[in-house]
C-alpha cells in the first residue's frame, strides 16, 4: 500500500517506485526498485485500486488515499 496525499493537478498520470524481494527459486536476490503505473490521466492502470481514508478529528479535511 501506498500513502498517497494529493499533490498533482487532476488529469496527470502518476507513477511511483516500488521496493520488492526477489526470491527465485527459493533464492534471495535481494531488495530491487521498479516504476509502476498507478493510473492514466482519468482511470486508474489495471489491477491499481484506490480508497479515501476517513477524515480524522480535528483536522481539515483533505482527501489523503490509500493506493
Amino acid at each position: 500500500a501506498k500513502f498517497m496525499p494529493p499533490t498533482s493537478p487532476v488529469g496527470i498520470p502518476s507513477i511511483d517506485v516500488v521496493f520488492d524481494r526477489a526470491i527465485i527459486h527459493g533464492e534471495d536476490r535481494g531488495i530491487k526498485s521498479f516504476f509502476v503505473s498507478l493510473n492514466g490521466s482519468h482511470q486508474m492502470s489495471p489491477g491499481m485500486g484506490s480508497k479515501v481514508l476517513p477524515q480524522h478529528g480535528g483536522t481539515e479535511p483533505v482527501n489523503h488515499s490509500i493506493t
